[in-house]
């Protein structure tokens, strides 16, 4: 009786390793196609965490590095960092999905991220990199770099400085913007 049970016991443990075999196998597929091939986007939270990993900073603060961030991806690799869309609001770029998931913190700084972020290595030395050249300005001074720039000129168009706007920045403006200052982002 007891080697019986022992004979079932090991069908059973065969049967749940074949079944675990396939997950990991499935897995693995899915992960090779999506990640290793690029296919991956990151996504809102994900960049922001990567950024916040970084230090601490203003919701105004995160808007800009992520916009910097998304535009000299979008400049340099031609796709998307993550499905962020910016518009052009008074105080420069913002990412209304970014601005609702912080905006909890009101005018306090939204504490430095010390999770885990699932990126590769390219991503976080692209990061590295964003953070090497913006990292160092305050808010405001990143929304007068912003201020600035074509895109979100163009995106506000006949707005006042005060007015409010929901118009979103075009990608073809960022990427014609920020080829042009290549050199910016290589010498660095």
């Amino acid at each position: 009786q007891k080697q019986n049970a022992r004979r079932a016991y090991k069908i059973r443990l065969c049967g749940h390793l074949r079944r675990y075999k396939k997950i990991v196998k499935k897995t693995y597929i899915i992960y090779n196609k999506l990640y290793l091939r690029r296919e991956f986007m990151s996504s809102v939270k994900t960049i922001s965490e990567l950024m916040l990993s970084f230090g601490s900073m203003s919701n105004k603060k995160i808007q800009k590095i992520c916009y910097y961030a998304y535009s000299w991806y979008l400049t340099l690799y031609g796709e998307q960092l993550a499905p962020f869309q910016f518009e052009a609001w008074v105080h420069g770029p913002v990412s209304r999905e970014l601005y609702h998931y912080y905006k909890s913190y009101g005018w306090s700084d939204i504490p430095q991220y010390h999770g885990l972020v699932m990126v590769d290595n390219e991503m976080a030395a692209f990061a590295r990199k964003i953070w090497t050249l913006y990292g160092s300005y305050s808010a405001d001074e990143l929304e007068q770099m912003s201020h600035k720039e074509y895109p979100w000129q163009a995106a506000r168009g006949t707005c006042r400085y005060y007015e409010s706007s929901d118009t979103l920045l075009d990608d073809d403006d960022i990427i014609a913007y920020f080829s042009k200052n290549k050199d910016f982002f290589i010498s660095a």
